[in-house]
Order: structure tokens, then sequence, then C-alpha cells
């Protein structure tokens, strides 16, 4: 290090010291905006991101276990840590400080820096034994050189973040000697060169959060913490841990660089009562006090206990920045900005899934309107309560016996369903009891005004319902489909990547195959072979087959015909418009 000083003019480590710190901060904020940008890479594409992401961010800040309270996660397992991306801002300006001011403002850009150095280094003791110690459950994917490359790259961080610190240190080390000038010899009663109380107070309270946030995303490395958590309860637990976290933290700041992240922020640093910087078993022994019970409250006096007892004290540094309290606007100012990206990313994906809900209901009421339009013995309509939607375990079916015109006339099939109730189980309770149930007329103009409304009426739940069964409750339709043969609908899961997917088909009716599918929109190639049969709930309470397919665009709409056969002979075809993993099967009639 001190070859590196040696070779380093004054203006050459301003620019060296600018350049770790523009890749520590703007590097960071590119790392955390990577999932924002490229949040419709499927998981399997995204391995680079997360290589990528791994060499530029150099932070892992968190608040306990409250991951979903600060993290934006995104479909493909990549995710957003908003605390990480306050500091870099926070670094990022505390950059642009200390350039633009030829050095003489340091805080903020030492504040981060010191950030970096902790947590780094308890990630690389972690990251470096966890993986030794469970090799053998280790998953499939792990590389062992990006481990070892990692490992390299955060002892270079480690070291980049100690020699900017100790650079920047260098002239503010004369202020031990103006501190002990502004002291009487040997004499420990503070007056110029003392830190004030309310510094004292600042360091106190931002340490032990900043402890906190640095160290507690490593809690789920240690297994026993449950166990823990079991005995102790979830309050005391989380007293230890805050003790463990602030032992650590003081020990290693202290030994190391004297000073705090909170120290840094008030300039204020601990030396010996000589004014020389501290043996590291002052600063243990000064550490330990610290649990001495009411040991905040000492400084109340003239000198507080892990001071005295240590022969240690705080001092003020040379001020040569900015002068003042509005300097510290910088710190909501930053917030500001993350909390306003947060709501701003919420309001995107509230619209996101406004779009994708509407796409979804126009396609429900699509098929809706095509089944309606042509009503046969086969159709099936599935009533609601309206006014007691929950209070009944039995559902109104109406099966259509005759169409004459507008006039439909329906069997009306009491039906106590079942999670595990398919529609086959409907069909095959219909024709047992066929002729015990009793009639009913309805409108086809009724039928399509129930079925068939703009999704807005559907968000503010305004769709009209009507007396369908003449038994003075009112329904709403909760689904129409063609009965005794085959039911096809999506799963809703499977496989999705940026040109390909793997779509999970359900047949809830009678036994059939899929014999062909022509595109109609994108030129998707199916790799799936045809004919391929499709299992029925006959044999299978979930039945689902895989229909797999490349040159698929993620995210856009999809239109292609299936046709299907079933094992009478007779033929179907079904539009299938989606988007992603969900779609309607809509039936073609001749």
């Amino acid at each position: 290090m001190n070859a590196i000083d040696q070779f380093l003019s004054t203006q050459s480590k301003i620019k060296v010291i600018s350049i770790i710190g523009l890749y520590f901060s703007a590097g960071g904020i590119l790392a955390e905006l990577l999932p924002f940008i490229f949040q419709n890479v499927a998981f399997e594409d995204a391995r680079f991101l997360f290589y990528i992401k791994g060499f530029l961010s150099n932070l892992n800040l968190g608040f306990f276990t409250f991951f979903q309270r600060y993290v934006i996660i995104f479909d493909n397992g990549m995710y957003i840590n908003q605390l990480n991306l306050v500091v870099y801002i926070i670094g990022l300006i505390g950059l642009a400080l200390y350039y633009f001011t030829s050095e003489r403002e340091q805080r903020l850009l030492r504040f981060f820096l010191s950030l970096i150095i902790l947590s780094n280094s308890a990630g690389l003791i972690i990251y470096t034994i966890y993986p030794l110690l469970n090799f053998r459950s280790l998953d499939s994917n792990f590389s062992w050189p990006a481990y070892v490359l990692f490992k390299f790259v955060g002892v270079l961080i480690i070291y980049l973040s100690y020699w900017s610190l100790k650079t920047l240190a260098k002239d503010k080390l004369d202020s031990e000697k103006l501190a002990s000038e502004a002291l009487e010899e040997k004499v420990i009663k503070y007056n110029r060169g003392e830190a004030t109380r309310w510094q004292r107070i600042f360091n106190l309270v931002f340490d032990t959060y900043m402890s906190i946030l640095i160290l507690s995303p490593f809690i789920s490395y240690f297994e026993f913490m449950g166990g823990l958590e079991n005995s102790l309860g979830e309050r005391y637990t989380a007293y230890g841990i805050i003790l463990a976290f602030r032992l650590v933290y003081y020990l290693f700041f202290e030994t190391l660089l004297g000073m705090t992240p909170a120290k840094f922020l008030s300039e204020t640093r601990v030396v010996s009562t000589d004014f020389k910087r501290p043996e590291s078993t002052k600063i243990l022994l000064r550490t330990l006090s610290r649990y001495v019970p009411f040991d905040a409250f000492s400084f109340l006096g003239d000198r507080g206990w892990h001071d005295k007892w240590s022969n240690t004290a705080v001092v003020k540094e040379i001020r040569t920045g900015v002068k003042g309290g509005h300097y510290f606007w910088i710190f909501p100012i930053a917030i500001a900005i993350v909390v306003g990206l947060y709501f701003g990313n919420e309001a995107w994906e509230d619209h996101q899934w406004y779009l994708k809900s509407k796409a979804r209901h126009e396609r429900k009421m699509e098929r809706n309107r095509n089944t309606i339009e042509h009503l046969s013995h086969n159709t099936m309509i599935e009533l609601k309560n309206t006014e007691r939607p929950y209070s009944s375990d039995t559902t109104y079916y109406l099966k259509v016996e005759d169409v004459n015109g507008n006039h439909v006339y329906c069997s009306i099939v009491p039906f106590k369903k079942s999670y595990s109730t398919s529609k086959y189980d409907i069909e095959q309770y219909y024709l047992q009891n066929q002729y015990a149930f009793n009639k009913v007329e309805i409108s086809r103009t009724d039928l399509m005004t129930n079925s068939i409304y703009e999704y807005n009426q559907l968000r503010s739940k305004n769709d009209e319902s009507f007396a369908f069964l003449n038994d003075n409750s009112f329904y709403k339709v909760e689904n129409i489909y063609e009965a005794f043969g085959p039911i096809l609908r999506t799963s809703g899961g499977g496989r999705l990547s940026r040109n390909s997917f793997e779509m999970n088909i359900i047949n809830e009716g009678r036994p059939c195959r899929i014999t062909s599918i022509k595109n109609i929109v994108q030129d998707i190639r199916w790799i799936t072979t045809f004919p391929l049969e499709l299992p029925t709930a006959e044999n299978d309470s979930y039945p689902s087959i895989s229909l797999s397919a490349e040159n698929s665009q993620k995210g856009e709409p999809y239109h292609f015909e299936i046709s299907i056969i079933d094992n009478e002979g007779t033929s179907y075809r079904y539009e299938v418009k989606g988007q992603d993993l969900e779609a309607e099967f809509i039936r073609l009639y001749e």
C-alpha cells in the first residue's frame, strides 16, 4: 500500500479513488436496475444477468428477514434491493461531492466505502465457508470456477475499499494533534476537541441501525437460528442478534479504521488517551464495555464508561467540507428517489396486470359469446348465487334441452361440488338423473347480457344478475361450455422462456387426441409429436399433457387452431388465443 502511495501523486489519488467510487456506486445502481431492464428475460436465460450483477453489486443490505418489504422480485427470479439502491445513490452523490470539491468533502464517500468493506468482508467469509461445508447439497448449476472468480473479486473490492479509506484518512490525522492541543495534558476532560453529546447519540443510534442493515442478510446461513428462536422466542432472539451484530460491527470498524460508518458522517474518531491509534485490546475492552447495563446513559455525565474503562476517547476530525445540518438532507432526498422508483414500479406493474387481466377477460367474453351464439343440447351453464355466493355447497347448472329462437329451455341441475369435482362428474350425474330435474325457460338475450360484460363492470362488481331459476334468488353466469365431448383448458402452469414454452392442457371431458395444430399468429414451431392422446377425467382426476413449442415470443399474444378427434370419431376444432401460459379454447363450429 505504501508503494502505491509513493507512486501516485495527490491528483492521481483523487482520480483513482474517484474511479473506484464510480465503479462501486454507478456499477451498483446499474446492477440493481438490471432486473427491471431485463424483467421479461426468462429464468433460464437470466443466468448471465446474475453473473453481471455479481460483479457490479457490492452490497447486500437487509433488515432481518423482512425480505418482501424492501425487495421487488420479478418472475425470472431476479430482484431489486431498494436498500442497496438507496446507498448506491448516496455513494454516487458522495463521489460527486468529493471530486468536485477537490477531495475536501469526504463524509458521504467514506461512509459509503465503509459499508462496502464490511458487507463484502462478511460476504466473503460466509460465502466461502458455506459452500465448502454444504458442497454435497449444492445446486447442480453451481459453478466452482465462478465461485473462485467471485472470491477473487471480493478480495479485490475489500482491498480497494480499505486503501481508499486509509488514503482519505491521512489528511484527517492531524485532528488528533489539534484535539490534544485543545485539552489539558493528561487530563481527560474535553472542551473543543471533544465529540459533542449529540454526535455521540447520532453515532449510537445510526451505528446500531447500520449493524443490522449490513449483517442481517447473513442470518439465513446459520441453521441454528431456527432452534434459537424456538427456545428463546422471537423477541429475545432478535435482541441477541442485535447484540451480536454490534459486537462484530464495532470490533471490525474501530480495530481496522478507528471509525464506524456513523463516525465517518459525524467526522469523529476513536483515539487512545494519548491521542494515538488505540491498541486492539483497548478496542476489545471498549466494545465489551458497551454491554454493561446503562452504559449508553453514562455519557450524560462527564465521561462515558466504555471510554473511561478502555482509556479511549472520541474526538472531532478537521472539517474540510460542507458545514451545517443541511448537508444531511441528502439522505431523505436519496430515500425519496428510491421511494418514487418503488411506487413508480408498483404503478407500472399494476398497469401491466390490468392489461393482462383485461386481455384474459376479453378472451373469456369471446368464448362466451361464441358458445351462446351456437347453443345446443350439449351446452352447460354454471350459475353463481350473487346474494349468497359462499353459503351453500350446492352449485346450480342449467343443461340446455332445446332452443327456439330467443327461447332457451333448460333442466335445472343442482350439484354438490367438491374440490376434486370435474365436469365429467357433472355430466355423469346429469345422465343418471336427467328425467328428475325441474325445467325452466330463459331468454338468449338475458343469457347474453349476463355473460358478456365489459372488464370495468367486472372490476366494479356492477355486472347484472337475473332470477334464472324463479326461486326469488339472483344468479350470474359463472361459466358456459359445451359438455358431452372434450373440454379443454390450460392449467396456467408449464415452462416459459424467452422464445419457447411448455403449456399444460387439461381435458375435463371425454377422451380425445390432438391431431394437428395450425398457427394463425406467430410462426411457432411445435416440437410435440402428433397425434397426442389427451387423458381424461374418466380415469384421472387432474388430467394434463404438455404442448411444447419453440420460436415463440414471450409476452406477445399468440393465436393458433387445434384439431382433435374423440374416441367416437367426432372431430372438433378450437381457436386458442392467449399470452404466455394463459389461453382460452374457443370452439369453432362448421
